[in-house]
């Protein structure tokens, strides 16, 4: 009797412990350098664009102004000197937060040097 309770802990252990994670829908694009534009600048860029359209107020229109702020970072990662040459949405595990109000993505590689990853919220 104790060897099944044993197992039935462990049970719904891994059942709550599932029901903690998610997937993140994450949108990563793939970029090629044009010009004087070196592949190695690319994060630089990316992180500077971020910060340019988290900073920009956007109407919070159908969707949340969510193309909006794609069309405004692909821009800017443009006026960098690179072409977007391939967009993908890729699943990615994520854990909520204690409040089940934010997730965090797991560690893991989902981009290449050529590449960037945004979580559109």
């Amino acid at each position: 009797m104790k060897r099944n309770a044993n197992k039935l802990l462990i049970l719904v252990g891994v059942v709550l412990a599932g029901c903690m994670t998610t997937t993140a829908h994450v949108t990563r694009y793939t970029w090629t350098p044009v010009g004087e534009a070196e592949p190695r600048s690319l994060p630089q860029a990316d992180i500077e664009c971020l910060k340019e359209v988290n900073g920009t107020y956007v109407p919070n229109l159908y969707g949340g102004g969510t193309s909006i702020r794609q069309t405004l970072y692909k821009d800017c990662i443009e006026r960098h000197g690179y072409v977007k040459s391939k967009t993908e949405d890729v699943p990615h595990p994520a854990d909520w937060d204690d409040d089940r109000k934010v997730y965090r993505l797991r560690p893991g590689m989902i981009c290449g040097a050529d590449q960037t990853c945004v979580t559109w919220r």
